[in-house]
């Protein structure tokens, strides 16, 4: 089975059996959020930049912002992918969209991030971000995993 249907699949899975165990009224709440959402499908890269840019300053006034920022927007990217990820077809698709979007060819020396590391271990995610709300939210996918499994 290829990668892609596979992972699909389990996210799909996880996500059924999440929602099937949350009380009747979350599910409800869930999917009035669902509907309301609004996400802005991006398709040309000024305006990605201009997006990324809005989320980045929403980053400076929280994290939660920031994800907010980021939840509402989406890049599509309107050409066809070859389907089988082991092909060196899909390879060279996945390395052509990377340098349009990076504007430059890949190399590991461009993933490099930049942290204190020192911070990190005091203050890890999710605590670093100062949201309750996140950290519940992570402290609560956790214990549905652990329970799934």
């Amino acid at each position: 089975m290829a990668a892609e249907p596979l992972a699909s699949n389990l996210r799909r899975e996880l996500k059924e059996y999440v929602l099937d165990r949350l009380p009747r009224g979350v599910r409800f709440q869930l999917r009035e959020a669902r509907r309301r959402r609004h996400v802005r499908r991006i398709r040309d890269l000024p305006q990605l930049d201009e997006a990324l840019r809005a989320a980045y300053e929403a980053f400076q006034i929280s994290d939660a912002d920031g994800r907010r920022a980021l939840d509402g927007i989406e890049f599509v990217i309107d050409q066809q992918r070859p389907r089988d990820p082991a092909t060196d077809a899909y390879r060279r698709n996945e390395l052509a969209i990377y340098e349009r979007l990076a504007g430059r060819p890949y190399g590991t020396e461009n993933e490099r991030s930049l942290f204190d590391v020192a911070e990190a271990v005091k203050r890890p995610f999710p605590y670093r971000t100062g949201s309750a709300e996140i950290v519940g939210d992570q402290l609560m996918l956790l214990g549905f995993l652990l329970k799934a499994i």
